[in-house]
């Protein structure tokens, strides 16, 4: 039994954004500064997150690197460069985690597989039910729900695409109307 005088970590909570389709435009593999084009409204929405009081942290596959399409030196140097931007625009980002393997190399981290996430709600003390994903893929979705997040919003060009989300969206401005505390 704890002391009263023990410090218990405060639980947090995060919002898990996925980087390729959330945060800039899915042009395939983007791994250069170049690639990046930030999505309307992104950092809009991101500062109504922030005054929730909500951790931003960045959850994102990039087999790319698995693939030999671009280096870990290449991502690290681009995770940086976004690092500075979130920073600019006054949302620091609480951490960027990735996976760099291809699919068949069935590890634990790519999503749909929950590892990227619980590992950031053990570093960060997240609390996952007070928490939210948000992705453009299904894989992001399950992700989330695999790492009992009981919220997610899936951004969609089709709103009658099968999801399991629980919001489906059409632009991140949306975002700002569903999470409200």
């Amino acid at each position: 039994m704890p002391s009263k005088h023990s410090k218990v970590p405060l639980q947090n909570k995060a919002i898990f954004l996925d980087r390729d389709g959330i945060i800039n435009e899915d042009t395939g593999y983007p791994h250069q500064i170049s690639d990046i084009h930030f999505l309307p409204n992104l950092w809009a929405t991101l500062h109504h997150l922030k005054k929730q009081h909500y951790k931003l942290i960045i959850v994102t596959n990039q087999s790319g690197i698995g693939r030999g399409i671009f280096s870990e030196t290449n991502y690290q140097t681009l995770s940086n460069w976004l690092k500075q931007q979130f920073i600019m625009h006054h949302v620091p980002l609480t951490a960027i985690y990735h996976c760099p393997h291809v699919p068949k190399q069935n590890c634990n981290c790519r999503k749909p597989k929950p590892g990227m996430i619980l590992n950031a709600a053990k570093q960060h003390h997240i609390s996952l039910k007070h928490s939210w994903i948000i992705g453009d893929k299904e894989s992001d979705i399950i992700a989330g729900i695999n790492a009992n997040i009981p919220q997610q919003i899936r951004l969609v060009s089709n709103p009658n695409v099968p999801s399991k989300a629980s919001h489906l969206i059409s632009s991140l401005s949306e975002i700002t109307q569903i999470i409200t505390q």
